[in-house]
């Protein structure tokens, strides 16, 4: 894996050198992969020249959505496409590994120019790298200090012994910089002053990542939905009959026949209730609504207990789970009301989700909510020198987040998914609980 790395590094370097003045579009995360720490970036990057090109080809395809708007013809929005596959360059930076508590924003943006550096090869490269930044994207956590963290130099966040290197050699070996910075004094650094400090990506404006905003939701939905603790509380009982292989199987062998239908859709079920996560939430409802159909139907708690041989329990599980308190969930009316109102907030994230993940300029190939895969045999049409074909500008709806565009689409969405919860809310429900559990999410 080093080496692989290093070949990585040696590789980029080459290239970074090759494509002469580009502007660069940043992407930054931290998190726990293995039961390791991690930080992970990427970028988009363009050659200056190709900016406007770019821009005119992304409008061109833009402009003829929508029934009445003047189509294309077939040889220019194919010259359009083909801007898009050949100017837009994505790369995927090396992740680095973060130590046990190293999660400030002075141990973050250190990985940060680690990774830039290994793929730039010198203290003056990294300069000029650094300022290609046009915009860097992240979540609202510690990430989002890594644009303005102040620094003299950019090479100041690296670890020591990266420095001691540098101040030594200047550069990582293999590719040498254009010129030598040994015998200049800071001033003559690119922008750098005796006593100044800058932001290290000085010409980034930041971007706040839409997506990883949805995905922490649920911290804010804790404080603001009144029933939404009590119904976590409900889920997470019937949840090992479920997510846990032990209760899961008990529950198959003493309810279901071996095969039938109703075995194979406990057998199946992989989905995890994490509640710091929005859609694992979202997804964990979606996917146990049909089994906790069939849990209202058959639960039998007098069947799990006594039904199960004695050489197969697990006493340890058994005091840890109360399935005398399962039936009270599943009779309970508040509990399928409340599971109807968070699949249609559901709903409207998702699609709102699907939108931000597209792309302006091929709107025929927004993924539909509930739809899993991209249609990849279509984009291969559009994209055909790609491998994993998609549009390059998906995601990149900044644009429209600033002119506001953002509010039309979630009150489109929010139509869409209010109808669906009036349409699907339970009619035997009295009237005091229905407008309790309207009344919690604004209705």
């Amino acid at each position: 894996m080093v080496a692989f790395d290093a070949a990585f590094s040696l590789y980029m370097r080459g290239v970074y050198l090759a494509a002469g003045a580009v502007t660069r579009y940043g992407w930054a995360d931290s998190s726990p992969h293995g039961g390791n720490e991690w930080f992970q970036s990427k970028e988009a990057w363009i050659k200056n020249s190709d900016l406007v090109m770019l821009a005119s080809a992304v409008d061109s395809l833009i402009s003829e959505i929508g029934e009445d708007a003047p189509k294309l013809e077939p040889a220019e929005r194919a010259r359009c496409n083909m801007a898009i596959e050949t100017s837009i360059n994505i790369v995927i930076k090396i992740p680095q590994a973060r130590g046990e508590g190293a999660s400030n924003v002075e141990h973050l943006t250190s990985c940060f120019c680690q990774s830039s550096l290994w793929e730039t090869g010198s203290r003056a490269t990294l300069h000029t790298y650094m300022d290609e930044y046009a915009s860097f994207t992240c979540d609202l956590g510690v990430d989002s200090g890594i644009r303005s963290f102040q620094v003299k130099e950019v090479t100041d966040p690296l670890p020591k012994w990266v420095q001691e290197h540098l101040e030594e050699h200047d550069s990582l070996g293999h590719l040498q910089p254009d010129i030598c910075t040994d015998d200049l004094e800071p001033s003559a650094l690119p922008g750098l002053g005796l006593n100044e400090t800058r932001c290290l990506l000085r010409n980034a404006i930041e971007v706040p990542g839409s997506l990883h905003i949805l995905s922490n939701l649920p911290k804010d939905l804790g404080s603001k939905l009144t029933m939404w603790k009590e119904h976590m509380q409900k889920l997470r009982q019937i949840e090992p009959l479920l997510n846990d292989q032990y209760h899961r199987d008990r529950l198959r062998s003493t309810h279901f026949p071996e095969d039938s239908d109703e075995d194979k859709m406990f057998k199946r079920f992989t989905a995890s209730l994490y509640e710091q996560r929005w859609f694992a939430v979202y997804i964990f409802m979606t996917k146990a609504q049909p089994l906790i159909e069939v849990l209202v139907r058959l639960w039998s708690a007098v069947q799990y207990v006594e039904g199960f041989s004695k050489d197969k329990a697990d006493p340890e599980r058994d005091g840890k789970f109360t399935p005398h308190g399962i039936r009270r969930v599943l009779d309970d009316p508040v509990f399928h009301a409340y599971n109807k109102a968070m699949h249609a907030i559901g709903r409207c994230l998702q699609r709102l989700s699907s939108w931000l993940e597209s792309c302006p300029c091929h709107t025929e190939f927004e993924r539909r909510p509930g739809q899993v895969r991209r249609r990849r045999r279509r984009w291969h049409k559009v994209f055909t020198k790609m491998s994993n074909p998609r549009c390059k500008v998906a995601g990149c709806r900044a644009p429209e987040l600033a002119a506001h565009g953002i509010i039309s689409k979630f009150r489109e969405l929010w139509d869409l998914s209010t109808a669906d919860l009036v349409n699907a809310f339970p009619v035997d429900l009295p009237a005091a609980e229905q407008r309790k559990v309207l009344r919690d999410f604004g209705l």
